[in-house]
């Protein structure tokens, strides 16, 4: 029906017509030292970029005029942000496609691919969007932040792995040492050494062992397994202040990449996530003051409305 390429053109007009407006905005107070208002020409000048995004050639036309009166670059304001939200994971797939695929028209009417970040359940997400993910832009930052600094997390997994394995060969050792002297106390020597005649095979220091040598060793093992426990204890702690770093770093991390966003795609309950906590943080923190605009929507867009 043409929806979705609808709400592809109302996005990359409302963005190319911000920029545009600025730039005459700032040519006006260039030449005047005041600003214009001239309602006939931005409404003329509204349907043109409007129709950016199905005629190229029309919005280079109108982002020139008046190009005479002075140069301004687009680059030097703030950039607006546009949220769309759908009812359905198919509607916002959809929509992240088109965008990433086809991309928006600029004001300049050349066509470019807006930083587009797709948010929502990763289970609900289809392959296609999942370069636009956010958990997976979260996990190409982190890798190249570790990449940076030189992260040792891995390091610390690992040596709690070979604790755990050291531990559980200690502990099969243990068991075997324990049941030879249980058989000493229990003055049964022949069905000892029946009973543990594999053990023996393979291990050297049940062989021929008396019952004070056994005890002596076993001694010595739970020595050496209680350092073990003390090691691994360590280390647990250490992986889990990691685990929690770790954590509180993806979180920023997502937060970050909502904010630095040029167009966020989710669905209508997506946007009470990540998302809301970014808005509602930059209100709260600015509650005796302006809220900083950067990191709210100027415009919201929502697909499906009336279902």
């Amino acid at each position: 029906t043409g929806k979705t390429k609808t709400i592809v053109g109302i996005v990359s007009a409302l963005l190319a017509l911000d920029a545009t407006q600025k730039i005459d905005q700032q040519k006006a107070q260039g030449s005047n030292g005041v600003w214009e208002s001239n309602s006939k020409r931005l409404s003329n000048q509204s349907v043109a970029i409007a129709r950016a995004w199905q005629d190229a050639a029309l919005a280079r036309q109108v982002a020139k005029e008046g190009d005479n009166m002075a140069t301004v670059s687009v680059g030097s304001f703030k950039r607006k942000r546009v949220l769309i939200c759908a009812q359905s994971n198919a509607a916002v797939d959809e929509l992240v496609s088109r965008i990433s695929r086809d991309g928006l028209y600029g004001s300049d009417g050349l066509i470019y691919k807006p930083y587009l970040v797709r948010t929502g359940n990763v289970k609900t997400v289809h392959p296609n969007s999942m370069s636009f993910f956010i958990d997976t832009l979260v996990e190409q930052r982190l890798a190249e932040q570790r990449i940076n600094e030189g992260d040792i997390s891995n390091d610390v997994n690992l040596g709690s792995t070979v604790l755990r394995s050291e531990l559980e060969k200690l502990m099969e050792r243990i068991q075997s040492f324990e049941a030879k002297r249980a058989k000493f106390r229990d003055n049964s020597e022949l069905e000892t050494r029946t009973k543990l005649g594999e053990m023996a095979a393979e291990d050297d220091d049940l062989e021929d062992m008396s019952e004070a040598a056994t005890e002596v060793t076993l001694q010595r093992l739970n020595a050496k397994k209680k350092a073990i426990y003390r090691d691994l204890s360590i280390a647990q702690a250490r992986e889990r202040k990691t685990f929690e770093e770790s954590r509180s770093q993806k979180l920023r991390l997502r937060k970050c990449i909502i904010r630095e966003a040029e167009i966020l795609v989710t669905t209508l309950s997506g946007c009470g996530g990540d998302i809301y906590a970014v808005c509602s943080e930059s209100i709260s923190s600015n509650r005796f003051g302006r809220p900083s605009e950067e990191f709210l929507f100027d415009v919201v867009v929502i697909d499906e409305a009336a279902q």
